[in-house]
């Protein structure tokens, strides 16, 4: 799968709120639920596999799969979720204004995670299918490449720590990104993107023909 396209400023996508981030974003990394259906959309579950919220619309709890691990090889639990949100919070980036309502997160138990929000927002749940923000991150890799204190933003540029159907294999910048298959997807082959073995997604910037569109190669 070849894509041709403006080059993303970063990959990290807690910061990332562009269009040309979109297909990295989308194979890379996993958010608590999706939306499907082109005519009606339905959120669904994804690394939650189910959740609930109170009649006062203040607190959502999200159950998450078991057994899900990120790229490389730790677990991602409530704690990892926990996490990833305050990060995006913390660096007040990308498509933060989307989320704050949120007033603080809990980490319940290993698989529960709890949101308690500022004020009812109908929408909460709505926002968690983008692609941008609400994904999940892992804490082990994130810590590891912290640099000053800047939550890895600057190794998240051009890296990546998700739990996707894909892996980032190599990028150079400005030029091609290139993903492999995650053979430890916890959705199997049926929930990856495509039947591919490997993704390129390539810029064509010096090319005076530039060809902004998608294709499939």
């Amino acid at each position: 799968m070849c894509w041709y396209g403006p080059p993303p400023t970063t990959l990290d996508p807690a910061v990332n709120y562009e269009q040309a981030g979109e297909p990295f974003l989308a194979n890379v990394y996993d958010g608590l639920v999706r939306v499907e259906g082109a005519t009606e959309a339905t959120i669904i579950p994804w690394l939650a596999e189910k959740w609930d919220k109170t009649s006062d619309g203040l607190t959502y709890t999200f159950y998450l799969r078991k057994g899900v691990k990120f790229h490389d090889g730790t677990p991602l639990n409530a704690a990892a979720v926990k996490f990833s949100f305050e990060r995006l919070l913390k660096l007040n980036s990308g498509a933060v204004a989307n989320y704050d309502a949120i007033k603080k997160i809990e980490a319940i138990d290993e698989l529960t995670v709890r949101f308690t929000l500022k004020f009812p927002y109908s929408s909460f749940l709505v926002s968690l299918t983008s692609l941008w923000g609400p994904t999940v991150v892992s804490p082990t890799a994130v810590k590891a490449h912290e640099v000053d204190n800047d939550m890895a933003q600057g190794w998240l540029a051009g890296n990546e720590a998700g739990s996707g159907p894909y892996r980032l294999e190599s990028y150079v910048r400005n030029q091609q990104l290139v993903l492999v298959r995650n053979p430890d997807y916890w959705g199997g082959l049926e929930r990856q993107v495509s039947g591919e073995d490997y993704c390129a997604l390539r810029t064509r910037i010096n090319d005076s023909a530039h060809d902004d569109r998608k294709r499939r190669c």
